[in-house]
C-alpha cells in the first residue's frame, strides 16, 4: 500500500509506533537510564524524532526499491540529515535544497503531529 498509493496504513501506523517507541526506550537504557522518561514526555526527545526521522528515511527507501542500488556515500549522506530532520521538528522548519531532506522531515512532522504516541 505505501509503494502503490503513498500513504500509511492503520498497521503501518501502529507498527511504526511501536518499532520507534521501543528503539528509543533502548537507547535511554542504553544510556543507564534507570527510570524511563514519561511516553508523553519522551515525544519531546531528540532521541524519539532521530529515530522516528530514520523510520522515515528507511520507508523512503523502501518505495523506491531498497538500498541495493543506493552507493555509501548517499547513505551516508541521507542518515546524517536525518539529524537535520529531527531538529528541525523543534523548530518551525527546515530550509533545504534537497529534496530527499525536505520530505523526510515534512514526513516526520506528520508523524509526529499524527501518531498515538
Amino acid at each position: 500500500m505505501l509503494r502503490r498509493e503513498n500513504r500509511i496504513s492503520k498497521r503501518l501506523a501502529d507498527a511504526a509506533v511501536k518499532a520507534v517507541s521501543n528503539d528509543t526506550r533502548l537507547h535511554f537504557r542504553e544510556l543507564g537510564f534507570t527510570q524511563l522518561p514519561e511516553p508523553e514526555d519522551v515525544v519531546y526527545s531528540f532521541t524519539l524524532r532521530f529515530i522516528l526521522a530514520n523510520y522515515v528515511l528507511a520507508l523512503f527507501w523502501g518505495v523506491q526499491g531498497g538500498l541495493a542500488t543506493a552507493k555509501k556515500h548517499t547513505v551516508r549522506n541521507d542518515v546524517t540529515d536525518t539529524s537535520y530532520s529531527a531538529y528541525a521538528t523543534f523548530y518551525d522548519g527546515l530550509v533545504t535544497n534537497d529534496k530527499k531532506l525536505d520530505a523526510v522531515y515534512r514526513n516526520t512532522r506528520v508523524l509526529l503531529r499524527d501518531l498515538p504516541w
